[in-house]
């Protein structure tokens, strides 16, 4: 009985939410897909041609890797070339404290677990403690939250205040105040995402976000 009482409380989706999600999620993504679609040079999974992965991983960026930084943050994030140039603005707004964060929780999260305890320990130090060389700001609830968690540190301890600096936002500023050198983020500006977490499937977040009357936006 009590176990129903927990399934009451959790969120359903319906089938077809969830059918739509991943139909857009596909079709999203389908271009960047060397097996489901034609890609120049030649497919380097069919073909000795390595082409293909020596130009996605260049530090000079195509028209077609800064199309894909607009999905979402994590895209831009996952990019060396849209690292870089984010981390090159934030430094020149002084605020690059806020990525250098948000990239030591996303190793956080992949740390091997005898040393996630550390770890987590260097990044409060680095950032969140009291006289911390590079502190960020966060709103007291999410302050207090990551302190309890950090009583028995994990590789998640970290989940809230990642959420909560906000880098689409700075990203935002910055492109609104950078110069002609911005000109690849000035299009994911254009096209930025908030992140989206989910358990179990991976939902873009246009399908998700909804603008409610007072401009606001909240979950469908």
């Amino acid at each position: 009985i009590s176990f129903l009482n927990m399934q009451l409380d959790r969120h359903c989706m319906k089938m077809s939410k969830v059918a739509d999600s991943l139909m857009s999620y596909t079709e999203q993504f389908m271009v960047y897909d060397p097996l489901a679609s034609t890609v120049e040079p030649s497919n380097p999974w069919i073909s000795d041609d390595m082409t293909f992965w020596d130009l996605e991983a260049s530090r000079d960026p195509s028209q077609h890797r800064v199309k894909k930084w607009g999905f979402s943050l994590e895209e831009a994030l996952k990019d060396p070339a849209g690292r870089d140039a984010f981390l090159k603005f934030l430094e020149s707004e002084f605020s690059s404290e806020n990525l250098r964060f948000w990239l030591a929780v996303q190793d956080l999260k992949r740390r091997p677990l005898e040393n996630v305890a550390a770890r987590a320990q260097e990044i409060w130090q680095e950032f969140l403690a009291e006289g911390a060389p590079s502190s960020i700001n966060l709103d007291s609830h999410s302050y207090e939250l990551t302190s309890h968690n950090l009583k028995d540190p994990g590789r998640y301890s970290y989940e809230d205040a990642q959420v909560h600096i906000s880098l689409p936002y700075s990203l935002k500023h910055i492109c609104m105040h950078a110069h002609t050198d911005c000109q690849y983020y000035c299009y994911y500006c254009t096209h930025i995402q908030p992140l989206t977490q989910t358990h179990n499937i991976i939902i873009p977040t246009h399908t998700l976000l909804a603008e409610r009357g007072d401009g606001v936006k909240g979950i469908k």
